[in-house]
């Protein structure tokens, strides 16, 4: 059984590949928990991992929203009911991070140690018999030396205890540049490979060797999957080929709309796979994905489509296993709607799929007038149904819109009313430093509540840990699937503004990518204004650092420099944190930002839009979305009348200082 925090919870983290590794070797396993998991043939990842768990059994920040059952001391009980033969236990990095003001006195590299030594105890009370096989815990990207005092300790405490192994995970991983997710604190898909070859080695070394049939059976096993997986390779290589020449034969899955601003039309239809539980999905061309109540799916379109033009809608569902089911499709017209009844035939016992096409032009299937349909329903038995996906096929029998169909909305958002009637429209391209606290949305609220008030569209693309490399490669990738919708939204001539945010690598991203990711941008709108956000952190040398080497790429592409770099270093050192958990300058992970420095960054970029100083304005709460964990932060937030005009003095006067912009700097 795995068991511990969110690198034991993570899907499918380090267990698929100790599971495949283990099965491969011949063993016969079973991985076991209350938490339930599935292997990619269908064998079982069950476990006891909790995103966020502490070891206990003392009070800590995850009891907080878990009802006082956040660690494994309390739930372990719970989670022996599995029966399991093995435990595989990971747990103390939150040690560091989720104990909080109900422990202040706590210490991790002291009472760490000693909280697993009693975790332990008690699992081997309530389990006399299962091999518990404990591990050190694992390094973080930022620090070489994370809890080395924590996992030094550790091993005196476990020694002598029957039925435990110590594996010294922290030391035998070897963890490198690339093991590590954007977070810089959970590993990469190659860093949990790593962890799994660790905890294989330690199995190994204290399992019964598996029976040589079994191993011969296994590498049989194995030899016949590695050559179906190559033939299917060779036959997606050649569909693949297929494709570039003949687009109705193109891969499902992989299309998305090619949006053309010249013909102001997208080159082709669109498929998309979705899976049918995630309600409150988009899909790529803009679908809000919904449970029903009386279950099934409603699709519900960012713009209503004009369908009169099309021929046949095509529905794509996959199954896990076999079976039939009756499927209800209802298209929710402007004027009326139009209703379906197919038969999903069996299509097997392995994953596979079958197609249902609907005769949109049957005059059977209802009244509705398809020349304006704003939602899509389905609906059956989808107790067996993976995903579903959908195409369109032309009156002509293509995968293109019939000539004179009406245009898909941009997945800019500018063909909205909201944005037509903006002052102002502007995109920000950037990542979790952009969505942390919302940036665009404290932006947009603080030119609503100026004087005079303004009318800000804004709209962002921020993807978690990537940098203007990443986004450079992705917008001149041939694959028009990896591109996404990047392109339709950054190149979309109709920006007013567009404010570009680099990862904390700014030495890479300036030197090698900023001028041409701008010069990208100014081929397809030569007049849009470029804010170039100079990162930094609470040192005022490196704003120094940061500004020698933003400025000259900001004079020589016309880009007006944002210094948030210094307002952070001069507001830290003025009003330093109150507290270990204040979130006032970083957040609980040590180095995403707190709301002083996303609200001094939004007064910046507000003050270069309008030239006017952020000074007065009454913005003191704003409407914000993704600050992970949720007990992190009790909301809403709002500044006090003093703290705000701080905050907006303070961004003023570093802007007017040490922006490149001569406007600027000429304002009193």
């Amino acid at each position: 059984m795995p068991m511990g925090d969110s690198l034991t919870d993570t899907s499918p983290g380090y267990k698929e590949s100790l599971y495949l590794s283990l099965k491969h070797s011949g063993y016969v396993v079973e991985f076991v928990g209350p938490k339930k998991g599935k292997a990619s043939d269908g064998g079982k990842l069950d476990h006891a991992g909790y995103g966020g768990y502490t070891v206990g059994p003392g009070p800590s920040k995850a009891d907080a929203w878990s009802g006082g059952k956040g660690n494994l001391y309390v739930i372990a009980e719970n989670c022996l009911k599995s029966k399991p033969d093995v435990i595989l236990l990971m747990i103390g990095t939150n040690e560091y991070f989720m104990i909080d003001k109900l422990q202040p006195d706590h210490n991790p590299e002291r009472d760490g140690p000693r909280r697993v030594a009693a975790l332990v105890d008690h699992i081997r009370e309530l389990a006399p018999k299962v091999k518990i096989l404990v591990a050190s815990v694992p390094p973080v990207e930022w620090s070489k030396d994370f809890a080395k005092g924590f996992n030094a300790t550790l091993p005196d405490l476990l020694k002598g205890k029957e039925n435990v192994v110590l594996v010294d995970m922290a030391r035998l991983c070897g963890f490198v540049k690339g093991d590590w997710s954007s977070d810089h604190l959970h590993p990469s898909a190659a860093g949990y490979k790593k962890i799994a070859g660790v905890w294989y080695d330690a199995l190994v070394a204290n399992l019964p060797k598996p029976d040589p049939a079994q191993v011969a059976a296994a590498a049989k096993a194995r030899a016949d999957a590695e050559a179906a997986a190559a033939e299917a390779a060779r036959k997606k290589q050649e569909r693949a080929a297929e494709s570039k020449t003949n687009p109705s034969h193109r891969e499902r899955g992989t299309i998305t709309p090619i949006w053309d601003f010249a013909r102001q039309k997208p080159t082709y239809a669109y498929v998309s796979w979705n899976p049918l539980d995630k309600s409150g999905s988009t899909t790529p061309d803009g679908w809000k994905m919904d449970a029903l109540p009386d279950g099934g799916i409603g699709m519900v379109l960012q713009d209503p489509m004009d369908m009169s033009s099309f021929k046949q809608l095509n529905l794509h569902v996959r199954k896990e296993e076999g079976g039939s089911s009756d499927i209800f499709v209802k298209l929710l017209c402007e004027k009326g709607e139009r209703t379906f009844n197919v038969l999903c035939a069996d299509v097997g016992a392995g994953p596979d799929f079958t197609e249902i096409a609907l005769d949109l032009q049957n005059p059977n299937s209802g009244k509705g007038d398809l020349s304006v349909v704003k939602q899509i329903q389905i609906q059956g038995n989808f107790n067996k149904t993976q995903k579903f996906a959908y195409t369109l096929r032309s009156l002509e029998g293509e995968n293109a819109p019939a000539a004179g169909a009406p245009a898909k909305a941009s997945a800019s958002g500018l063909d909205s009313e909201q944005a037509k009637q903006a002052d102002l429209r502007v995109f920000f391209l950037g990542n979790s430093y952009t969505y942390y606290w919302e940036l665009p949305a404290i932006v947009k609220t603080l030119a609503a509540d100026s004087s005079p008030s303004r009318k800000v569209f804004v709209n962002k693309h921020a993807e978690g840990g990537k940098t203007f490399e990443y986004y450079w490669k992705k917008l001149n990738n041939a694959d028009v699937a990896a591109r996404g919708e990047l392109d339709q939204k950054l190149l979309d001539p109709r920006w007013d503004v567009i404010v570009l945010q680099p990862w904390r690598d700014v030495d890479n991203d300036m030197h090698n990518y900023a001028e041409k990711l701008i010069a990208k941008i100014k081929e397809v709108n030569p007049k849009v204004t470029i804010l170039l956000y100079m990162w930094g952190d609470a040192k005022s040398d490196i704003a120094e650092k940061h500004q020698a080497l933003f400025e000259p790429i900001a004079q020589k592409t016309g880009a007006i420099l944002i210094p948030v770099a210094w307002a952070w270093a001069q507001g830290q050192a003025e009003r330093p944190k109150a507290e270990p958990n204040d979130q006032a300058w970083v957040a609980h992970d040590g180095w995403h930002p707190g709301y002083r420095r996303s609200y001094l960054a939004a007064c910046q970029i507000y003050g270069a839009l309008f030239r006017q100083s952020p000074v007065g304005v009454k913005t003191r709460t704003w409407k914000f979305g993704y600050i992970p964990p949720a007990s992190e932060f009790r909301g809403p937030l709002m500044l006090t009348d003093e703290e705000a005009t701080w905050l907006q003095t303070l961004a003023w006067d570093t802007l007017r200082k040490h922006t490149n912009d001569a406007a600027i700097r000429a304002l009193p």
